[in-house]
């Protein structure tokens, strides 16, 4: 069993497993005594520059891209700007590095664009209401 343990992948998959659930627990607790998936909006009533990607990446899974861009323009930026932040440690050697900033910067400029655009549009901090 220590074997079993040993092997990369397999530390690799519970690491994954554990971000998963300390990430997934809170939302689910909050969703269920709340009645809402987002802390942001729940705590302070303030969309945040994630609301709206859980939804969004549900309608892309049930392949009405269409929806998801309305819910999110930025849906599609999400999940790579995620994984980024999380795996850091792959980037070690300088040109990587460099790619990495760049590809956190581009990512990140475009969730927090696409939340100053809804901002704006809606006239407030309430996309939802």
């Amino acid at each position: 069993m220590k074997r079993f343990f040993a092997k990369k992948w397999v530390r690799v998959c519970l690491t994954h497993l554990v971000l998963i659930l300390l990430i997934v627990t809170p939302i689910v607790l909050i969703s269920w005594i709340f009645g809402s998936a987002c802390p942001t909006y729940t705590l302070f009533s303030v969309c945040c520059p994630f609301c709206g990607m859980t939804r969004a990446h549900l309608a892309a899974l049930r392949l009405d891209f269409a929806a998801a861009f309305s819910i999110h323009p930025a849906f599609f930026a999400g999940i790579p700007f995620l994984w980024m932040l999380f795996h850091q440690q792959l980037f070690q050697k300088k040109q990587l590095r460099v790619l990495w900033w760049v590809l956190v910067s581009v990512l990140g400029a475009l969730i927090l664009g696409t939340y100053v655009a809804r901002v704006i549009t809606t006239g407030g901090f309430d996309f939802f209401a």
